[in-house]
């Protein structure tokens, strides 16, 4: 379906929106409801789809410290592991 990399993410934008309903679609089952599989697939795009975002959807630099507080639970949270 799509081409993943740690280094690159997806290699277009529609591979990436391809990933993303997936994604949706996994995420709609509920994690209770994924399979081992499913959930090292959902984790695996997630994570190619973050490096794809970064690439592609940069954030601006924060300006006040008010954007750099509210930024960094973000940051955090799309760290958190998938289980």
């Amino acid at each position: 379906m799509e081409t993943k990399n740690k280094k690159n993410g997806y290699a277009s934008e529609s591979e990436y929106k391809s990933a993303m309903e997936e994604i949706l679609r996994l995420m709609n089952k509920g994690e209770t409801n994924l399979t081992p599989v499913e959930k090292e697939q959902l984790r695996t795009m997630a994570e190619a789809a973050e490096i794809y975002e970064d690439i592609h959807y940069p954030l601006p630099a924060s300006t006040t410290l008010a954007e750099t507080i509210e930024r960094k639970p973000v940051r955090r949270n799309r760290k958190t592991k998938v289980v």
